[in-house]
């Protein structure tokens, strides 16, 4: 497995959980665009567009 030096996470990403309340927690499911093609693009960029695993 590759080693992944984590960094922060999207400002996009951290501002759509934080309109959680009583009524709504944020889930995988409920993660739409821009907020999700964000997350991916950060995601890539920190594993060096390949997967972790390989």
């Amino acid at each position: 497995m590759k080693y992944i030096n984590k960094g922060k996470e999207p400002i996009e990403f951290a501002e759509w959980k934080g309109l959680a309340n009583e009524n709504w927690q944020p889930s995988y499911d409920d993660l739409q665009n821009p907020e999700k093609t964000i997350v991916r693009t950060a995601l890539m960029e920190e594993q060096g567009y390949i997967c972790c695993y390989c």
